[in-house]
């Protein structure tokens, strides 16, 4: 791993042999700090601060020209991050008022003792950590948006992003590119938690410096961008075919490796899918970077089943490799037939039997998708009748279905149940009516409304209530208008704003846990997207 931060510090004292002593002793109690200049008096100091815009100033009180806490004053307005150590030789507790008015970080009385000097320094280091760490996190989130960062382009960021990057996406499960609205936010996020990073990356056979977590477009997806330092390749042409060569044997064992990782974590509950570009990138071309991969990735993503995709100049690396797949119209014949007999059992049995074959294949979820959109034209027309709106809403729900599928049996058993609740109405044999489905709307809204403080997702409620996910979602949001997760979420937003306002002694951790989030961090997060406001902005 990388090696620590160093952070540029600025010494002010009118006294050469306390000056002298001060850079002794911190030069001792740290080895992160990197004394960038020294001065004898404010004006000087305020000059290098200009100059150096640095991390931390030391500096003493009374100096000539200008006193320390006018020059710390007016350091905090040239860096508004800038920690500050009031040095002094007066056990004087209006200086420290006005120390704390000015947002001065600590106070040091001479003769300095190591402890108390060691015990700043530390204090100082964590926090520094802490906000570098956020504003590392910051950068690669403006990066991949392609903003700036601090209102500065990113082409003058510090030398150390100059240093390459791996931009790695991560999906778990299917896309969701067109069906959004089903993700489940809480069920993913806890999948995610289930992920020991440090652990995966520290047995990564990369040498990694650093690394940062950002989510994607669909809270399935998220981003992994690691920063190295990959060995020179200046040389020769050889040294340069070599170096590329093993970089890639680097990147496809450390990709495989992530996958393995995650799988394992998720007991192998559903595919891993893992893509990144064979060449390195910059913090200037990660949003480019990100959109190759998110193109390779609606091109090429498989259907139920893990894979590795690597993008080298528009050409996409995949294993395993995805089929073309085409039904016979010998086969959709078939099918039709059945149809018009109004044999469904036997109709069932062999759209199974084409069905499932097929989506055990690594086949595209792009590909498949075309094909079973293909399937339910033809055999919707098939039925000479006005089948315009009824192929539209089956198109939808097949490309929804797909997306939240996690293995092949249960796709090709909702797909055959898809085609069936629109089939079935034209052949005059469907035994759900509307007024049925209603019901089932309003039992799923009170099991909501009822259970809203504890752990809920779609196959919790499809197993209750007796039917596959994708029924659940479709009659929910034909009545609701949206999703039952999303209308959870709502629900419990709605909870947690009438709680703060009739009960403001409540803390927001116990409201947190109240209407269902455990974590109050996730809460926050969660009650920000909905209102626009963070819980404590909305409590006021």
């Amino acid at each position: 791993m990388e090696n620590k931060p160093m952070y540029h510090v600025v010494i002010a004292e009118d006294e050469p042999l306390i000056l002298d002593h001060i850079v002794q002793k911190i030069s001792q109690a740290t080895t992160q700090f990197q004394i960038v200049g020294t001065a004898h008096d404010g004006s000087d100091a305020l000059a290098l601060i200009k100059q150096y815009e640095p991390d931390i100033l030391f500096t003493d009180i009374q100096m000539p020209e200008m006193d320390g806490l006018s020059l710390a004053a007016l350091a905090k307005q040239i860096c508004p991050h800038l920690e500050v150590v009031i040095i002094s030789g007066y056990n004087d507790f209006s200086y420290a008022q006005q120390a704390i008015r000015i947002g001065v970080s600590d106070y040091l009385l001479k003769p300095i003792k190591m402890e108390q000097l060691e015990a700043i320094v530390t204090d100082i280091t964590q926090r520094l950590n802490k906000r570098l760490l956020a504003d590392e996190q910051r950068m690669v989130e403006e990066a991949l948006q392609g903003g700036k960062f601090r209102g500065k382009p990113l082409s003058t960021v510090d030398s150390s992003w100059k240093a390459p990057l791996q931009l790695i996406s991560i999906t778990l499960g299917n896309l969701y590119t067109y069906a959004p609205d089903l993700l489940d936010m809480d069920y993913f996020h806890r999948l995610w938690a289930m992920i020991d990073w440090d652990k995966l990356l520290h047995n990564s056979n990369l040498p990694l410096s650093r690394w940062w977590m950002t989510e994607d477009i669909s809270y399935n997806q998220r981003f992994l961008i690691i920063r190295y330092a990959p060995k020179s390749a200046e040389a020769s042409n050889e040294d340069k075919i070599e170096y590329k060569v093993e970089h890639k044997a680097q990147i496809a064992a450390f990709s495989a490796h992530i996958q393995t990782t995650i799988t394992n974590y998720l007991l192998q509950s559903m595919s891993v899918t893992v893509s990144t570009t064979i060449t390195p990138t910059t913090i200037q071309l990660l949003r480019d970077n990100a959109r190759t991969i998110r193109h390779a990735l609606e091109r090429s993503s498989l259907c139920c089943t893990s894979s590795l995709l690597f993008v080298t100049d528009d050409r996409i690396e995949q294993q395993p490799a995805p089929k073309d797949i085409a039904i016979e119209q010998v086969q959709i014949n078939a099918l039709k037939l059945l149809m018009k007999e109004q044999q469904l059992v036997q109709w069932q049995q062999q759209l199974r039997q084409l069905l499932l074959p097929m989506m055990s294949e690594p086949i595209t979820q792009r590909h498949l998708e075309m094909v079973i959109q293909r399937l339910a034209q033809q055999l919707l027309a098939s039925l000479e009748a006005d089948t315009s709106m009824a192929s539209q809403l089956l198109a939808a729900e097949i490309i929804e279905t797909i997306a939240a599928a996690t293995e092949p049996e249960q796709l090709a058993t909702d797909t055959i149940q898809i085609f069936l609740s629109h089939i079935s109405p034209l052949l005059q044999t469907r035994k759900k009516s509307t007024d049925t489905s209603e019901q089932l709307y309003q039992q799923i809204a009170q099991f909501i409304q009822t259970n809203m403080s504890k752990p809920i997702t779609v196959s919790m409620i499809a197993d209750h209530f007796n039917f596959n996910s994708s029924y659940i979602i479709r009659v929910f949001k034909r009545y609701s208008g949206e999703p039952p997760m999303k209308y959870l979420t709502t629900l419990r937003v709605e909870h947690a704003k009438q709680l703060m306002i009739e009960q403001p002694e409540l803390d927001i951790k116990h409201i947190a846990e109240v209407v269902g989030y455990p974590e109050q961090q996730y809460f926050s997060r969660v009650f920000k997207n909905a209102t626009g406001l963070s819980p404590t902005e909305f409590r006021g």
